[in-house]
């Protein structure tokens, strides 16, 4: 954090829970011993719950920069 949809259009508390939330299942579908998190927005210019439902596919599109931590040590 902090993550903007726009310049001067920051995500909002519910929104990044919900992105947390999309990471966190989407490690749990990848294996063991890893974590994902939302680095950067680049293109949002939809509805936002798509990007929540589908953040993988978010990531392989380009709408946003997924980071990827492997391992148990997260640093």
């Amino acid at each position: 954090m902090p993550l903007q949809w726009r310049v001067n259009m920051p995500v909002s508390f519910e929104e990044s829970i919900k992105f947390a939330d999309a990471a966190l299942y989407l490690a749990k579908a990848k294996g063991r011993n890893r974590a994902f998190g939302v680095q950067e927005i680049v293109d949002y210019s939809g509805n936002p719950q798509q990007i929540f439902d589908q953040l993988e596919q978010a990531g392989i599109d380009g709408t946003l920069v997924l980071k990827e931590f492997l391992g148990s040590n997260f640093d």
